[in-house]
């Protein structure tokens, strides 16, 4: 019987299950474009299950000098208000990104991260009812875009490609100071569950004797199969 691929997204929503509000940040070690398809499903499996769900697109930063939304079905749509507009109450959060058709809000972040009313409504989002998810990069120092989001979840996306791990672990590295009071979590993703342990098993151990950071580890359960 052929194998079907793991659900990428098991663990992440397993990590995100509890009912508590909250603020997750995932950054990637990859370059492919797998995260954006991850986060898109994890986003739509919370909803499901009831959760008012905020996907934030920060990765791009032309998307977001542009403020443009796209579309698979009409391609691109007008400018949008982005979630910077809702911080400096340009917009309401109902104007701002598009309700996509798997019930999360998908919100283009805006210009500029430096903005303090952007944290002020980071944080209240993520005290209220809303579960709010940060597509998010390390910047050219390896810093997180806002401090904030250290205080949240910090969930760091691979391969088990050495190239990948080799990332990863540079991200680790760079975070060890700003996450020192926060949670990092491992995602092996493209990769069967024995061998994202293994991968997540060298990375613990890597962290805690070098970097004195402790990762937790989100895998799936089992390889799934047809």
């Amino acid at each position: 019987m052929a194998k079907a691929p793991v659900d990428q997204a098991e663990g992440l929503r397993r990590l995100l299950a509890s009912p508590l509000p909250g603020l997750c940040t995932v950054l990637s070690a990859d370059a492919d474009g797998q995260k954006d398809a991850l986060m898109q499903r994890l986003a739509a499996s919370m909803s499901r299950r009831g959760r008012e769900v905020i996907l934030v697109d920060g990765i791009s930063a032309a998307a977001a000098a542009t403020n443009v939304v796209t579309s698979t079905d009409a391609g691109p749509q007008a400018p949008a208000h982005t979630l910077l507009d809702v911080a400096r109450g340009h917009a309401s959060l109902d104007q701002a990104g598009h309700a996509d058709a798997d019930g999360y809000r998908r919100v283009p972040l805006g210009a500029d991260w430096d903005d303090p009313a952007l944290a002020a409504l980071l944080k209240r989002l993520a005290a209220q009812q809303a579960r709010v998810l940060v597509d998010a990069t390390l910047d050219a120092d390896g810093c997180l875009p806002l401090p904030l989001l250290a205080d949240g979840e910090v969930v760091v996306q691979l391969s088990g490609s050495e190239a990948s791990i080799r990332t990863a672990y540079e991200m680790l590295r760079a975070l060890k100071d700003q996450c020192a009071h926060g949670s990092v979590s491992l995602l092996v993703t493209a990769a069967d569950p024995a061998h994202a342990r293994r991968v997540h098993s060298n990375l613990f151990h890597a962290a805690s004797r070098y970097l004195a950071l402790s990762v937790r580890s989100i895998v799936p359960q089992e390889t799934l199969h047809v």
